[in-house]
This record gives structure tokens, sequence and C-alpha cells, in this order.
């Protein structure tokens, strides 16, 4: 499991180390296999919780606060964890697409689920603007 860590945090640094200052937060997207609920290939719960801690330090899962438990995520960048970022990101909602929720697959005559994967689809905006005003930064 001290592996699927590393890579977090390697993922983690790579983002922090590309972002340029006056950006908006990155945005990472991708499949994490990391849901409790769904066909996880996480060892146990302890390394799904590292993950989320890792992540977690300088990222949102928008798919959780619209109360989503996928393997799929769109990890969205905190303002706090990205210096000098020119606004945040306002997460106005998360949403699996319905045509594509449980892909299924008939094989001799048996239905099978063949992927624990969803198409999940955020909807997000620039959110409050930052301003320097004398040595500080303020919301517009």
């Amino acid at each position: 499991w001290k592996c699927r860590i590393r890579q977090t945090e390697k993922l983690s640094t790579t983002v922090r180390q590309l972002y340029v200052r006056g950006d908006l937060p990155p945005i990472v997207v991708g499949d994490f296999n990391d849901s409790r609920t769904e066909n996880s290939y996480w060892a146990d719960d302890r390394e799904y919780l590292d993950v989320q801690e890792e992540m977690g330090k300088y990222f949102q899962d928008a798919g959780a606060l619209f109360g989503y438990q996928l393997i799929d995520h769109i990890w969205v960048g905190k303002i706090e964890g990205f210096p000098g970022a020119s606004e945040k990101w306002e997460i106005k909602g998360v949403e699996v697409d319905p045509n594509v929720r449980n892909p299924i697959a008939v094989t001799n005559g048996k239905t099978m689920r063949v992927s624990a994967h969803h198409t999940i689809v955020g909807r997000l905006t620039p959110g409050s603007s930052f301003v320097k005003t004398s040595g500080s930064e303020a919301r517009n």
C-alpha cells in the first residue's frame, strides 16, 4: 500500500511544481481506485484514508461534496494550497451521467457489470477573486 501513497505524493508534488502563480488552482481528474463502496483495488481502509489525506492537503474532492463515493474523482485545487492563485474554483455541482452508470455487457446470455467506473461531470466556475491590499489578500 505504500506504493500507492508514494504515487499520490508524486502526483500532488508534480502538480504543485507545474502550477503558475496567478493562474486558477489546478484540477486533477481521473481514476483513483479509492472508494470504499465500489470494487476497490485498495489493500485496506488505511490505504484509502492515507490517499484521501494526501490529496486533501491541497485539493477538495468535488464528488464527495455532493455525496458521491466513486473510484473516479474530480480533485479541485484549494486556494490555500496554491499561493498567488488569481481566483478560487466554485464547485456548482457534480453528477453521474445516468447513460453510462454501471456499464454492463451481455456475454453468452449472462448480464454482468463490466466496470466500476462512472462518467462524472463537474460544474465549476471561477469564484471570488483576490486582490493585493496593503500586503494582504482580500476578497472582491
